[in-house]
């Protein structure tokens, strides 16, 4: 990762309005591949500008596929269940680490 940003700028280019397209939020200058989506409680969405978004995006959806295909092989509902659990876990884990503004700031 190259040098932080200074506090406050990622907040205010996701605030700008010219970056957000519909749903979808697009802006070169922002670090972040996934960011929160404009109401925080809905959780997040990818920075559809950032060279590796579309990248993760794939690969997050092919790994969540693999783990309940898995899982549902088994037949086993115990099973089944803790891969949903896993996946739900692992994806908040790991989109509000991604999207953490301390990653990128000063």
């Amino acid at each position: 990762m190259g040098a932080k940003l200074p506090r406050g700028t990622l907040e205010r280019l996701w605030r700008d309005p010219d970056h957000w397209q519909g749903f979808f939020y697009v802006c070169e200058e922002d670090p972040r591949a996934i960011v929160p989506k404009r109401n925080p409680i809905m959780g997040w969405t990818i920075n559809l500008a950032h060279t590796s978004a579309v990248t993760q995006l794939f690969l997050g959806i092919v790994t969540i596929v693999v783990i309940l295909g898995l899982a549902g092989a088994t037949r086993s509902p115990v099973l089944e269940l803790g891969a949903v659990v896993i996946v739900i876990v692992g994806t908040v884990i790991g989109c509000r680490s991604l999207a953490a503004e301390d990653r990128y700031e000063e």
